[in-house]
């Protein structure tokens, strides 16, 4: 990917799991990054790090997104930081424990989830766009160039949904924000494409991030928790393998580049083959 010096990213639940991922891979590219997150100590510490390990600006935010003051903070923030917006991974989320089966999810439960998963996505993403539409357009550059002209774009938005989005399996509060997710940034994709602002979304599966690891009945995690779960758990992926973050940002990060210029209202399972094997 080239020509992405001077470009700015923000990534929201970016200080852990998933999000740390995208936030080191995205500024592995030279893009300075903004990490949003409610986990204070962790994004200070991570934005530390990647100034370091990258010589890119990175700062931290705490940010919760259930609250639209916080969102419209963040974008100013960017702004403010780095002059534009041209890159979100909406990555935050929350979910319930594996033992609260339907009938234990309470309303206040879903509200809850309902909040950060599905109207904080909606908003960020809202927010987002309309920063971008504000923008200069970039000229679209990759490696080796096209030899025909490419319209040029204002910015690249990628929500987090699931597997339970597309398959149910349990989560009851969960699982209907994720789903929402897909539709969210469907409508985001036809409302905002004409203006140059992209927006797609990935549905992880099982990946070993701190989220997952307490969610995940100890009876099933096997004896090697923090670097693979147990049997159980792998059985029905076709890859016999949970996913690590590193793999589902390297995916985000494909769909925040140059080289997806032409990929929008798109939801990639990256799952190693469990959706199709619970469907098959």
């Amino acid at each position: 990917m080239s020509g992405e010096t001077g470009f700015s990213a923000l990534v929201t639940g970016g200080a852990s799991g998933i999000g740390a991922a995208v936030s080191r891979k995205l500024a592995s590219r030279g893009i300075n990054v903004l990490i949003a997150d409610v986990q204070d100590e962790l994004g200070e510490k991570l934005a530390q790090e990647i100034k370091s390990a990258f010589k890119v600006e990175a700062v931290y935010l705490h940010t919760d997104v259930s609250k639209e003051a916080d969102i419209r903070n963040m974008i100013a923030t960017v702004v403010k930081k780095f002059g534009r917006l041209d890159y979100a991974a909406n990555v935050a989320g929350i979910c319930e424990n594996t033992q609260f089966e339907e009938h234990s999810i309470t309303a206040e439960m879903v509200d809850r989830t309902y909040s950060i998963n599905q109207r904080g996505v909606w908003l960020c993403q809202k927010l987002e766009a309309e920063q971008m539409i504000t923008q200069e357009r970039r000229a679209v550059e990759f490696s080796p160039p096209s030899p025909q002209s490419i319209q040029p774009q204002r910015g690249a938005i990628v929500n987090v949904a699931s597997t339970t989005a597309v398959v149910g399996m349990g989560f009851g509060a969960y699982a209907q924000t994720k789903a929402a997710v897909v539709t969210i940034t469907q409508n985001g994709a036809f409302f905002y494409g004409p203006q140059g602002v992209r927006c797609n979304s990935i549905s992880p599966g099982g990946t070993v991030t701190p989220m997952m690891l307490r969610n995940v009945p100890e009876q099933f995690r096997g004896t090697d928790t923090h670097e693979q779960p147990g049997n159980v758990l792998v059985q029905p992926i076709a890859l016999k393998t949970m996913a690590r973050p590193e793999e589902q940002a390297n995916v985000i990060s494909f769909l925040l580049s140059a080289e997806s210029s032409q990929v929008t209202g798109v939801n990639i399972l990256v799952d190693g083959g469990f959706t199709f094997t619970r469907s098959g």
